[in-house]
């Protein structure tokens, strides 16, 4: 473990796009777009006053507050409102917690070793950013989906043989208390459900308990003022119009007896940010997510964050 934890971000190695951010005077359809067209999940929101200062970063789960807070508020759902009076009005509607990390832009250094980070990632923080204070770099935004990628890669010089070897069972994945949604049910029913459990996904399950496809946060990237009346629609019918990969991460997914190896590999190669654990009669009693990674090899309670 502390060959890892012990690395500065710089010694990561990792090659970042450019930090793609908008002004907070944008408008909440603008942000999803960008975000469908760049296939991110984030995105930073610059300063009114210093534009190339980062306030906060906005994320798919802060759209998903918003969409459930104007439902629940009976107020019209516009996407044309900016960011910056959309968080506004979400958090007048306490959907948002004063901690939820969009508040805060969580930065460090490049010569910071990336100890702390992982212990965020652990408990649930999903993204960082990276800076230069001698300008040497440009900033990059460091997800849980880096460090996954990077312990999959590196996991035998890193020495993680230990947890990695450990399976699913072991790390006291296994709850029998998945939150799911059915087939018969809208997709705004299911966003309700993520908002109030502060959870990012759900297995979409059909009459037998099996799983047949997953609704996240994340699908809501392509919304726009057309497409806005599809989040009443049947769940499967919304991910089929939003074109999402929902079948994909349906099945991508693991047994009990399964190591964290096996899933960080899955996690890696099928480029999902969770994977439900499922029983012999292929119903989900847990959910491994990057968090829990993070958490297994810190050698953490695991967070059962999705």
């Amino acid at each position: 473990m502390s060959t890892l934890t012990s690395k500065t971000f710089s010694d990561l190695g990792l090659v970042k796009p450019k930090v793609i951010s908008i002004p907070p005077q944008c408008t909440i359809e603008t942000a999803l777009k960008t975000m469908a067209e760049n296939n991110v999940l984030t995105l930073p929101i610059t300063s009114r006053a210093f534009p190339s200062k980062f306030v906060y970063i906005l994320s798919t789960l802060d759209i998903l507050m918003y969409v459930v807070a104007r439902e629940k508020g009976g107020a019209h759902l516009d996407l044309g409102v900016t960011v910056e009076s959309a968080m506004t009005m979400a958090s007048s509607l306490k959907a948002f917690d004063a901690e939820m990390e969009s508040y805060r832009v969580f930065e460090r250094d490049y010569r910071d070793t990336v100890e702390s980070t992982m212990v965020g990632f652990a408990h649930g923080l999903h993204r960082v950013l990276i800076t230069d204070a001698l300008n040497a770099k440009p900033a990059m935004v460091l997800t849980q989906s880096d460090i996954t990628a990077y312990i999959h890669k590196n996991a035998a010089s890193l020495q993680l043989h230990e947890p990695m070897s450990r399976t699913l069972a072991q790390l006291g994945l296994i709850t029998n208390k998945v939150k799911t949604m059915s087939t018969s049910e809208t997709a705004l029913e299911g966003y309700n459900r993520m908002a109030a459990a502060k959870i990012l996904a759900l297995p979409v399950v059909d009459n037998a308990g099996l799983v047949v496809a997953t609704l996240s946060a994340s699908d809501l990237r392509g919304l726009s003022k057309e497409t806005l009346p599809y989040v009443g629609l049947n769940v499967l019918e919304f991910l089929g119009k939003m074109n999402t990969n929902s079948g994909k991460d349906a099945t991508s997914s693991v047994s009990p007896d399964d190591t964290l190896k096996d899933a960080v590999q899955l996690l890696v190669e099928r480029n999902v940010h969770r994977l439900w654990i499922l029983d012999t009669m292929l119903r989900p009693v847990g959910v491994v997510s990057q968090s829990d990674v993070m958490a297994a090899i810190l050698g953490l309670q695991n967070s059962h964050k999705h």
